[in-house]
């Protein structure tokens, strides 16, 4: 590995974990917070237990000792999902509480946390928690964050789920809809960014679910057809 790839770990053996420090130890103070997120981003983003841990070892560090502004939010959303796949659910949400304080103290600083909120709620079908979540939608999303096909996609998607659980129908339906034109979007539209801001990991439950709220007799007969 490159030294200027230090803080770039796709794997966290031990002697990974000691290289980084190292590392960490001779970079400057005010230069550390990033490259904690950066390291923890590449651990967060696996299916492995360890490195889950691991990036949460790295973000708690930055958190306590060099939290900047610019890297509050996204710690503590990348702390959320760590806490999510680790089956730490309560935990979870008070980690994406203190990503939303974070954004209220610096509103210029944003990430997907309010959206990645909603999504987690459906996903573990947390309906206490669908007020949060539209409370949080309602005070932290604008316009322009919606300007991404994945970002559309997962406002959408919780605020179908959420109307079909309190029997608005048709306001659920039209959330669908959009939800799974958005997650069919395959071209950014951008010549050198051809995938950038689309759908990249697609839940198919959650899309069998939205499909059922849009059309539930197409989906029944579906089912039926494919029993038969």
């Amino acid at each position: 590995m490159k030294t200027q790839d230090w803080y770039r770990h796709t794997t966290w053996t031990p002697a990974d974990r000691e290289d980084f420090h190292i590392h960490l130890k001779r970079a400057k103070s005010y230069s550390r917070g990033r490259y904690l997120r950066a390291q923890a981003t590449l651990l967060a983003g696996t299916a492995s237990r360890a490195m889950q841990e691991g990036a949460l070892e790295l973000l708690d560090l930055l958190l306590d000792e060099y939290p900047s502004p610019i890297e509050l939010e996204m710690g503590y959303l990348l702390r959320a999902r760590c806490l999510e796949s680790l089956g730490r659910l309560d935990d979870a949400v008070d980690s994406y509480h203190l990503a939303f304080q974070a954004r209220r103290s610096n509103p210029s600083i944003r990430t997907y946390a309010p959206l990645e909120f909603g999504m987690f709620a459906i996903r573990q079908v947390r309906v206490d928690l669908y007020p949060e979540v539209q409370s949080a939608f309602n005070e932290l999303v604008e316009d322009n964050d919606l300007i991404f096909p994945d970002a559309q996609y997962m406002y959408f998607a919780a605020n179908a789920m959420i109307a079909h659980k309190y029997g608005q129908k048709e306001m659920a339906q039209v959330y669908a809809k959009k939800a799974l034109q958005a997650a069919d979007i395959d071209y950014s539209g951008s010549g050198r960014h051809p995938k950038l801001g689309l759908v990249e990991e697609h839940d198919e439950n959650i899309e069998r679910k939205l499909r059922k709220i849009l059309n539930p007799g197409l989906l029944t007969l579906l089912n039926h057809a494919a029993r038969n």
